[in-house]
């Protein structure tokens, strides 16, 4: 009995597999890529074909940001040449309002916090004395026009908020810094790196590495250790376009362009495991999304549990 105990738990070990990964799910806001680009469409990043439309911009959208478990979609779009702005969806609502009336010329990122806060950035073709971050609170976004807060009068290429809201990662030539958004100070994280993204539990970024204008792989970092990191080796490509968390935490997606053209978005396990492309039954297109929930909840008392999906009834979409 020992001996058949013995060769059955030899037999258990050799059929599971020696690593598991969730599977990659949730909701997600996407810019959909039919007609003008200015669609807004809520899904499933597991189930896309399942997309519903909730609203309608009158210009092609460039950038996008939801507010995690929250009401509020966040975008950039240019509606005349060489300037971008900021608008905001609200639950309810099929058009974006503009908070920033063409102010800060071409504005190149920006992202939304847990609590509705807006930072952007407009380093591009914009006049020295107005280049730096920006903090659109969320009590502010309601107001017409909303006081709009230089955070620091720094370069920045892109920037993400860290889930508890209270700090700002972003890029420049220098490197890889956080900024607070309450006292401006700042830390530098990285002498190198590119689109700087925090993590849903705030203690690890991932950011992508370039050698000269190719991106070569990501980098996973602990914010305690910075030195220590976890490599994601790139698929081949020509451009490399953004990267992101899944809600839990355990996948980064990043998209990159082809060298025909085509866009694909892949979600790599971040202890390792095989990379898989999602969305891929948009044919290429270049598809902006955006995670509406949040796995990890920093502080769960400020949560506010609404779900895009119930945009189909709120709006009488039929």
């Amino acid at each position: 009995m020992i001996r058949f105990n013995k060769y059955f738990c030899i037999f258990l070990i050799l059929l599971l597999p020696i690593t598991t990964y969730a599977k990659l799910t949730g909701e997600i806001i996407i810019r959909h890529p039919s007609r003008n680009f200015g669609e807004l469409w809520v899904t499933t990043i597991e189930n896309p074909r399942q997309a519903r439309w909730i609203a309608q911009q009158n210009d092609e959208i460039e950038g996008l940001s939801v507010q995690k478990d929250g009401d509020l979609i966040a975008t950039l779009m240019s509606d005349q040449p060489f300037k971008t702005d900021v608008f905001v969806i609200k639950k309810g609502e099929r058009k974006g309002r503009n908070l920033t009336n063409s102010k800060y010329e071409i504005i190149n990122d920006l992202s939304v916090s847990v609590k509705g806060d807006i930072v952007f950035t407009n380093i591009f073709d914009a006049p020295q004395e107005i280049i730096g971050i920006y903090l659109i609170s969320n009590s502010e976004s309601k107001k017409e026009p909303p006081i709009i807060k230089m955070i620091k009068k720094v370069d920045a290429f892109s920037v993400d908020f860290s889930p508890d809201g209270k700090l700002v990662a972003y890029d420049n030539r220098d490197g890889i810094f956080t900024v607070d958004i309450r006292t401006g100070r700042i830390n530098k994280i990285m002498e190198t790196g590119y689109r700087p993204h925090f993590a849903p539990n705030t203690k690890k970024l991932a950011y992508v590495d370039m050698v000269g204008w190719i991106a070569t792989h990501i980098n996973i970092i602990s914010l305690n250790n910075p030195n220590h990191k976890t490599r994601i080796e790139l698929v081949e490509h020509k451009r490399f376009i953004n990267i992101q968390w899944s809600p839990d935490g355990q996948y980064i997606t990043y998209t990159v362009e082809d060298h025909e053209g085509h866009y694909h978005i892949y979600a790599a396990p971040i202890d390792g495991g095989k990379q898989e492309e999602v969305l891929d039954v948009f044919d290429g297109w270049y598809v902006i999304f955006d995670w509406t929930e949040t796995t990890l909840s920093v502080d769960p008392s400020d949560k506010i549990t609404t779900t895009w999906g119930h945009l189909k009834i709120d709006l009488n979409v039929k």
